[in-house]
């Protein structure tokens, strides 16, 4: 049985990876999405709490975020436009 575990060229390809994103619960993101989302604070325990639990890169926009950062940001579909959007 192959499982299809979300992906940042989906994301991508969506042209809203907030949407995305938000439409799966950590659980159902797989490991790769995971160790990507975890690289910018996010878990199990944030994922799907509540918005005071969310990790700071989720306030900071591209410009403020790490080379690193925005790396694995960009590995799960965002660019400078998606990932400052409201």
């Amino acid at each position: 049985m192959v499982i299809n575990y979300p992906t940042g060229p989906a994301a991508k390809q969506s042209r809203n990876p907030n949407k995305y994103w938000n439409s799966f619960s950590w659980g159902e993101l797989g490991a790769d999405a995971q160790n990507l989302w975890g690289m910018l604070g996010w878990n199990s325990g944030n994922w799907d709490g509540p918005e005071s639990n969310y990790p700071a890169s989720y306030q900071t926009e591209w410009q403020r975020l790490t080379a690193g950062e925005r790396d694995t940001a960009t590995k799960l579909g965002y660019d400078q436009a998606t990932w400052d959007e409201d």
